[in-house]
């Protein structure tokens, strides 16, 4: 029995020397898989996007690989720069927008001699006879006629009696487009005229199309009531070109 004990008390001895002569291992145990499993770290919220940027790309990396730091991080900066470049759809672009057009510049008024007057015309006329602005008489002529000549630079205007063909009165006057303007002041030259004595006061001829207007008033002596009265002479045509 004693021996028994004995040989029991030698094993425990060995075995406390065997395991204090062992030291610790210097190597590194590494990183167990659970260590490797270990969940991410949850968010603290929804990932914000500005607007018009593109949503971030997730990548996973190794914490242990150093080299893939530097490509993520070149991977999140294409990406990054590809939203700054996308247009804001927002904004116009002004290359886009074209040049504003220049305001229309008015067209210039016709120059003079544009529109021919030269021809004869025939119409219907009036003269109204004033003495003191009152009308006391009135004549028509339904188969008046007009003559317009060239005449140096200028315009001739003449009335012609419509029933020998010769002229009664010949008024010169300087066309600006569509109107020439006769001056004042001028008699008519014809011995025959029925404007005797009379001063041109204003006048002139205006042409549309085919169609001739002639307005004069004429300062004259009208004999009325056998006394001789400072008074005016109202002459309209109105004809077509033949």
């Amino acid at each position: 029995m004693f021996s028994l004990l004995r040989s029991t008390a030698a094993l425990l001895l060995l075995g406390v020397a065997a395991c204090a002569s062992q030291l610790p291992s210097e190597r590194p145990l590494g990183i167990g898989p659970l260590a490797r499993m270990r969940p991410p770290a949850e968010p603290s919220g929804p990932p914000v996007t500005m607007p018009g940027a593109a949503a971030p790309t997730m990548i996973e990396t190794d914490d242990d690989d150093d080299g893939d730091g530097d490509d993520t991080r070149e991977k999140l900066g294409s990406g990054s720069g590809s939203a700054t470049e996308a247009p804001d759809a927002g904004i116009a672009s002004t290359k886009d927008a074209g040049a504003a057009p220049a305001p229309s510049t008015p067209s210039s008024a016709p120059a003079t001699g544009t529109v021919d007057f030269v021809g004869n015309y025939a119409g219907l006329d009036v003269s109204v006879y004033r003495v003191d602005g009152t009308q006391i008489r009135e004549e028509k002529d339904p188969k008046a006629l007009m003559s317009v000549k060239k005449n140096g630079s200028r315009l001739a205007v003449v009335i012609v009696a419509s029933n020998t063909g010769d002229p009664l009165c010949t008024l010169n006057g300087d066309q600006k487009g569509d109107t020439v303007t006769l001056a004042s002041g001028q008699q008519c030259p014809e011995p025959r005229n029925p404007f005797l004595g009379a001063n041109v006061a204003s006048g002139s001829a205006k042409l549309q199309g085919t169609k001739l207007t002639v307005d004069i008033t004429f300062e004259a002596n009208i004999d009325f009531e056998g006394e001789q009265h400072k008074g005016s002479v109202e002459y309209h045509f109105e004809g077509t070109r033949r």
